[in-house]
């Protein structure tokens, strides 16, 4: 009897697939500059020294525009990091589970 193999990645969740759109709508807005910076540096994986010989642009502007373009790129998708904790972090409702705590109206 023939196993069937497991597909190499399975389908995508809802939520997943609205990360996704998020990060597309959050490069949309970049300039065209920090766009390909981000594109080159973490889709096409090249180091600082292949971004800039490949924009034919100094090293050290590389690295000031590829420094701005991913702090631009994290504070337009921060309200993601504060959703999902990292590996060992606890979210506020695990650490609260009561909630917020409600401070009295003056």
């Amino acid at each position: 009897m023939l196993c069937e193999p497991e597909p190499v990645s399975p389908n995508p969740s809802a939520e997943q697939n609205n990360d996704v759109w998020l990060l597309r709508r959050a490069l949309d807005t970049l300039s065209d500059q920090d766009r390909e910076l981000i594109r080159l540096q973490h889709f096409r994986q090249l180091t600082p020294m292949e971004i800039s010989d490949r924009l034919a642009i100094p090293l050290a502007s590389v690295k000031s525009r590829s420094h701005r373009a991913n702090r631009n790129l994290a504070g337009l998708l921060g309200h993601l990091r504060a959703a999902t904790p990292r590996r060992g972090e606890q979210t506020a409702a695990e650490i609260n589970p009561s909630g917020p705590r409600k401070v009295p109206a003056p």
